[in-house]
């Protein structure tokens, strides 16, 4: 069995997937890892249901709706950067974005699973933090199970959330935070990546 430490160090973003379609019981695996993550006690105690999540098969007519949504909000984020004058000031970085976000959002596709979560929001607004916390135990789960994974940020960048809502059978008047994660095979087996770029150690005690 491995250790939590084994799967911290073998984690890593899976880009490349296999056709082979992992069984509904490994994917509500991971979703049941994600369920149990850490919330907002005070904002979501009064509320029954406010954490959700969609499994949605690269093959359902779904995916086209969702895809177009991203698409349509990241011609938008790189718009923005470009008016507020970014790429004079970070020329690089705003290369990258038209590179990245000015083509095809068919990365949502890329594995055979994509699970979408969704966090109802509140006051104060922690959903996001709660998201945070949601990812990272799906993606160790997903680790742990020898499947591949990666952070599908294109789901948390789409701005019409009403429509995404709408598409995924939510209240479109309700406030979500989203994210998501891509599952499946990966081409490559998951190995620990030693050499894999890291931050630098850096902690200080106050004693």
């Amino acid at each position: 069995m491995k250790t939590l430490d084994n799967i911290i160090m073998q984690r890593q973003s899976t880009r490349v997937f296999t056709d082979e379609v992992p069984t509904k019981e490994l994917i509500e695996q991971i979703v049941e890892a994600g369920r149990l993550a850490p919330y907002a006690g005070i904002v979501q105690q009064r509320r029954d249901s406010f954490r959700h999540f969609f499994a949605v098969s690269r093959e359902n007519p779904i995916m086209q709706p969702i895809m177009k949504l991203v698409e349509e909000s990241r011609v938008e984020i790189v718009d923005e950067a470009h008016a507020a004058g970014m790429d004079e000031r970070w020329p690089e970085m705003v290369k990258v974005l038209d590179m990245l976000y000015r083509k095809s959002a068919d990365d949502m596709a890329a594995a055979p699973w994509l699970i979408i979560i969704a966090e109802q929001a509140g006051v104060p607004q922690r959903e996001q933090v709660c998201l945070g916390h949601v990812m990272e135990n799906m993606w160790l789960k997903a680790t742990e199970l020898e499947l591949g994974a990666k952070p599908s940020s294109g789901i948390a960048d789409i701005r019409d959330k009403a429509a995404l809502c709408t598409l995924l059978g939510l209240d479109s008047e309700e406030d979500y935070a989203f994210d998501a994660l891509s599952v499946g095979y990966p081409k490559i087996p998951l190995t620990t990546r030693d050499g894999e770029r890291k931050p630098l150690p850096s902690m200080r005690w106050f004693e």
